[in-house]
């Protein structure tokens, strides 16, 4: 279980927790983080042999990267691979790319991808597919994370810093770094703040409920796509 109970949404699983930490002569109470980085890579190896298939190591590293630490969406993105593969040979990385990247947090990055390339209509288009697989609070969620992961990663590289440390730093897998580092070069570092700062904006403007969250989104592709006149 987590150190602390506040991970946890559901309150009575909170409320069990405590009464278990008070109960210590009569219950034992195991701490099981989440494998993360190379843990959860090694997972990932394992779990592909288990289940009759086999992943390459980078291929593993990949999806690694794509999922986070959430062990029951690693499971069922190795199974769809394995699946899509019909378990005739092992996974490759490029198979992770095209299979798992359709995840809303895989996409998101492509979104943002799409818009530094200013390419407008492949981002509106990118963006009307995740709003119908995902909530729209999620997604502006993730757009706000992706940002300011960016201005991390862009300030870093301005201060020199290598992919080693910049992992090190915003505490992501190496293989997320990878990828972000020449999606961070895209930006300069002052338009990732007005960035960063129109999506606060934003998010205030939802909570007060002047614009819906679906709007807001759209507005900002919109206006982030379209050249100045």
């Amino acid at each position: 279980l987590p150190k602390d109970p506040k991970e946890y949404k559901g309150q009575w699983l909170e409320k069990w927790f405590q009464q278990a930490r008070q109960a210590e002569k009569h219950v034992q109470v195991n701490t099981f983080m989440l494998p993360k980085g190379a843990e959860l890579t090694k997972r990932i190896l394992e779990l592909a042999k288990q289940k009759g298939g086999k992943f390459t190591a980078r291929a593993a590293d990949a999806l690694a990267g794509l999922i986070g630490s959430d062990p029951r969406l690693a499971e069922q993105e190795i199974e769809k691979l394995l699946a899509y593969l019909n378990y005739q040979r092992q996974v490759e990385h490029d198979d992770v790319e095209a299979v798992t990247a359709d995840t809303a947090e895989g996409n998101v990055f492509f979104l943002v991808d799409a818009l530094a390339l200013q390419q407008g209509p492949k981002a509106m288009n990118m963006l009307q597919r995740l709003l119908e697989q995902t909530e729209a609070s999620m997604i502006f969620g993730m757009f706000v994370r992706q940002f300011r992961l960016l201005i991390l990663a862009r300030d870093a590289l301005e201060r020199g810093a290598n992919e080693a440390e910049i992992a090190r730093q915003t505490k992501l897998h190496p293989y997320v770094v990878g990828k972000m580092i020449p999606q961070a070069r895209r930006f300069k570092l002052s338009e990732l703040e007005a960035v960063y700062r129109r999506l606060l904006d934003l998010d205030d403007e939802i909570k007060k409920g002047q614009i819906s969250t679906d709007l807001a989104l759209e507005t900002f592709v919109a206006a982030f796509t379209t050249p100045a006149v």
